[in-house]
């Protein structure tokens, strides 16, 4: 969060740029994870 909180184009007054990118991280958390929870998947269905 310290990496993006100094970026000069993002002030600490102006939350929109800092909710936004709450919300992309959250996003892109949630897509990985259900990415790492198909290939697990299909890993346990090549196992058999």
């Amino acid at each position: 969060m310290d990496l993006f909180l100094a970026r000069p184009h993002i002030h600490t007054g102006d939350g929109g740029y800092i909710g936004l990118w709450v919300v992309l991280a959250g996003f892109g958390l949630a897509f990985l994870a259900l990415i790492v929870a198909i290939v697990i998947r299909l890993r346990k269905q090549r196992r058999r």
